[in-house]
């Protein structure tokens, strides 16, 4: 059997990775059209702040890895231009513009996402791809820029904020939304936009870019959409997100092919809608699921509750499921709470606040989401997408057994707190 996968990020690398440990006797191929695969682009911000030394610690393995140690063959710099369905065969043109059909028996589409663009220039970047983060710095240490404008202000933009910033640059974000972290609560946003503007970075906020900001360096990070013209060009169905429609499988609306990572849409837990997820930890986790199926697996995906933490400048931000908003806007009969505590015992010299922000089905009391910020969020957050992915309610949270030593959180951790404050209601 043949296996054909159409993209080499992490949700590609992931699936030809699976498929060889489930199938050894599988032929498995990848075609990426950039130069690299197998990279770590949640890093890139990281990259250009220089905290990260060198781009290459952002790959995790080479194509020559996956060629010697995995027996997968990889080209690079080989754009799929068609996918024939019918055929079972897709048209594939190498770095020289010479074009070949290759059959296979599975496919497996990971084509990722691509940002929306405005306007292009020597001083003008989007963050997506290694060679992106690689430009940015390039230009920031050749140059010296002074000022930059972030035009997005979600949590990749405020990442990137927090690069600049930390190189000693005059910043200022840009955001169409009247608050910042559109996709979480307002009362997040807020006390981002106060910290920051403490910090000496400009906040614009509800103003829909028209024109090309001034600037030394402007960079857009205002958002992803699938790549899914491949698959609609070869009449594999996509959804109203974009993203290109599997079932529990992975499987697309054409047998054999199969869909993964920021190109696809799954089924959200909470709400039941279907929805991107671009996340890192999706995109591996449903191109493990890919790469096995398409050899002959049966692993099911039946939901994806988000999940999501950063950290710009002094404050740390997470998410796991839905915010208040969005679970009205999906029609849910939500209520929330919201309580500020300790992220350590409150004696303990170096201990913090923190804010939680529960959101949950009045009647049932069973949680959808949860927002928390400002110190230790990270345990926090991964407590509520486990309470969330196992239908717990606001009184089961509160009667959570955690663990509790002074220098690691107080012994009422603020989760519980804010699930017996919301208990109550």
């Amino acid at each position: 059997m043949r296996l054909v996968v159409i993209g080499g990020s992490a949700a590609g690398m992931s699936a030809a990775a699976r498929a060889r440990r489930v199938s050894p006797d599988t032929e498995i191929a990848v075609f990426e059209k950039g130069p690299y695969v197998s990279t770590s682009l949640c890093g890139l911000p990281f990259y250009i702040s220089g905290d990260v030394k060198s781009w290459r610690d952002l790959i995790v393995y080479t194509p020559e890895y996956f060629r010697e140690k995995r027996n997968i063959q990889v080209f690079t710099e080989h754009r799929v231009k068609r996918i024939l369905p019918y055929k079972k065969k897709i048209i594939v043109e190498d770095r020289n513009g010479v074009e070949e059909e290759i059959a296979y028996d599975r496919l497996v589409i990971a084509t990722g996402g691509e940002p929306e663009r405005h306007f292009d220039g020597e001083n003008v970047f989007y963050l997506r791809r290694i060679e992106d983060g690689i430009r940015i710095r390039e230009f920031i240490e050749k140059r010296g820029p002074r000022r930059a404008v972030v035009v997005g202000g979600g949590y990749t933009g405020l990442e990137v904020v927090d690069a600049l910033y930390r190189r000693g640059m005059k910043v200022e974000v840009v955001e169409m939304e009247e608050v910042l972290l559109p996709a979480f609560d307002p009362e997040i946003g807020e006390d981002v936009r106060r910290m920051l503007e403490n910090k000496g970075i400009d906040v614009i906020l509800g103003k829909r870019i028209t024109s090309l900001p001034e600037g030394d360096m402007v960079i857009f990070t205002t958002g992803i959409s699938p790549r899914n013209k491949l698959a609609q060009d070869a009449g594999i169905e996509t959804g109203k997100s974009g993203g290109i429609k599997v079932d529990e499988r992975l499987q697309t609306s054409h047998f054999g092919i199969y869909a993964c990572g920021d190109c696809a849409e799954f089924r959200d837990w909470v709400s039941g809608k279907r929805r991107i997820f671009p996340l890192g930890t999706v995109a591996n986790k449903t191109g493990r699921a890919c790469g096995e199926n398409a050899a002959g697996g049966n692993v099911k995906i039946r939901g994806i509750v988000w999940v999501s933490v950063f950290r710009v400048l002094d404050m740390e931000i997470g998410k796991a499921g839905l915010s208040l908003k969005e679970a009205r806007e999906f029609g849910m009969d939500a209520e929330s709470v919201m309580i500020e505590g300790k992220n350590l015992a409150h004696f303990m010299p170096d201990a913090g606040k923190v804010k939680v922000k529960l959101v949950y089905e009045r009647g049932t009391g069973r949680i959808l989401g949860g927002e928390v910020w400002g110190e230790g969020v990270q345990r926090r957050v991964d407590i509520l997408a486990t309470a969330i992915k196992t239908k717990m309610n606001m009184d089961e949270l509160a009667m959570l057994d955690l663990s509790y030593s002074p220098p690691f959180s107080p012994v009422w951790d603020p989760v519980v707190i804010a699930a017996r404050k919301g208990g109550k209601k």
